[in-house]
């Protein structure tokens, strides 16, 4: 479950990363794909 929060942290970052240089469309197949 400690894991699963740290993933969840991960990703927020990743998310905020992405909106700097990435569309909405394309943020979202990157996250499809890292699924």
């Amino acid at each position: 479950e400690e894991r699963r929060i740290e993933s969840v942290e991960d990703e927020s970052k990743i998310d905020e990363a992405l909106e700097l240089v990435l569309t909405a469309s394309e943020k979202a197949e990157v996250m499809r794909a890292l699924k």
